[in-house]
């Protein structure tokens, strides 16, 4: 049984669960983290965790997705689900082919 599929499908349903409840974490891949891990953890953990134990102890022990993980996850959901888009999503993608081209062009 491959674990790191069953994290990374139940941190898809967090991502989801977040992008939909609350839109401003659409478009600040930050914000989304930070209400993903309370999703998890709960409110009162993020509050009140420094950064020392958030890092070293939980981060290097799996406890918690890395915050690639949940900008990949948000990638991913929103460009399958055009209503979790945010406000910047398409800025950003014309943004993004613009810089493919002047590389190709190189």
């Amino acid at each position: 049984m491959d674990l790191k599929h069953i994290f990374n499908k139940n941190y898809e349903e967090i991502v989801y669960k977040v992008l939909k409840k609350y839109p401003k974490c659409r478009d600040n891949k930050e914000r989304l983290y930070v209400a993903v891990i309370a999703e998890i953890y709960g409110l009162d953990f993020v509050k009140n965790i420094s950064l020392y134990n958030f890092f070293i102890k939980f981060s290097h022990d799996n406890k918690i997705p890395s915050f690639g993980t949940v900008s990949r996850l948000s990638q991913k959901i929103q460009n399958q689900n055009e209503a979790l888009r945010g406000k910047n999503y398409n800025k950003r993608h014309i943004y993004s082919e613009t810089v493919k081209e002047d590389i190709l062009n190189w």
